[in-house]
């Protein structure tokens, strides 16, 4: 699958079938911003996932908060917005 060019929000990126989707999507080409709750497991995340973005303009972003709650959505999707643009997956 390539991904050159496209951004996404994976949530619950810190660990198991989150973080292996990010990994996937960065491997593909994504840009992306990882999404949990514990920062410090998300900051581990975003160590070992970024050396992994090697396309011109290619990110990978975190930012911890919960998708639970409304206000912490909202957050992150500006949050997203900022760091992304434009979200396209």
């Amino acid at each position: 699958m390539e991904l050159t060019g496209r951004s996404a929000v994976i949530t619950g990126a810190s660990m198991g079938l989150g973080r292996a989707i990010a990994e996937h999507f960065v491997r593909a080409g994504a840009s992306v911003l990882l999404v949990a709750r514990g920062a410090q497991a998300l900051d581990t995340a975003q160590r070992e996932l970024a050396p992994m973005a090697t396309q011109p303009g290619q990110r990978v972003e975190a930012v911890a908060g919960n998708v639970a709650d409304a206000a912490s959505c909202a957050k992150i999707i500006q949050q997203a917005q900022t760091l992304l643009g434009d979200i396209t997956i």
